[in-house]
This record gives C-alpha cells, sequence and structure tokens, in this order.
C-alpha cells in the first residue's frame, strides 16, 4: 500500500484511488500490525496525507454555499500555512486551495 501511495503522490492521476487507500490507512492506523507498517513509511505518508487534504478542500469548494462558507477562515488558514511545506506538490495544491477558496467566496 505504501509504495502505491508514493507512486501516486509522484503521479496523482486517479484521485478515487487515493481516496480509497487513505480509508485503508485510517483502518490501519486502528491496528497494532498497521502501525508497525506505517511507522516506516511514515515520511512518504504524511506528505500525501497533507497534499489529499488540500485536495480535498477544494473539491468542498463546490459544496453549497450555506453549508461550507463558515469554514472558509479555517480552511484558508490551512492552505496559507501549507504555502511554506517543505514539499513541492504541497505547496502547489495549498495554492490551488488558496485560489479555489478565495474567488469561489468572494
Amino acid at each position: 500500500m505504501v509504495d502505491i501511495l508514493a507512486k501516486l503522490s509522484v503521479d496523482n492521476q486517479d484521485k478515487d484511488l487515493v481516496y480509497s487507500l487513505l480509508l485503508v490507512l485510517s483502518g490501519m492506523l486502528m491496528d497494532e500490525k498497521g502501525k508497525e507498517c506505517i511507522v516506516e513509511n511514515i515520511r512518504i505518508i504524511i506528505s500525501v496525507v497533507r497534499e489529499t487534504a488540500l485536495q480535498c478542500f477544494v473539491a468542498m469548494s463546490s459544496f453549497p454555499h450555506s453549508k461550507v462558507y463558515r469554514m472558509r477562515p479555517q480552511v484558508l488558514q490551512a492552505a496559507i500555512k501549507a504555502l511554506d511545506d517543505k514539499k513541492r506538490a504541497v505547496r502547489q495544491e495549498a495554492v490551488r486551495c488558496r485560489q479555489t477558496w478565495q474567488s469561489s467566496f468572494a
């Protein structure tokens, strides 16, 4: 699973697969044996999770205004923090997220 996440973090064409793998990851975090595997590959996993979280924020910007507008300041704050991330892919997603949330609700 970690190898697949690493490949998808480089070439992220299939977002549904990434989201499915993240669900599996959350299950692994609840299991003691799963935690051992995660600890061995923590750097890759954290990078993919940061990038995917920003992608989720972008996707949520299309939800009804009345449901997501009140979360705008928190999403923008998270995106601004991610602009300083060491990974370029995370910074790129942060820019996209920030632009989307600023323009969607302006």
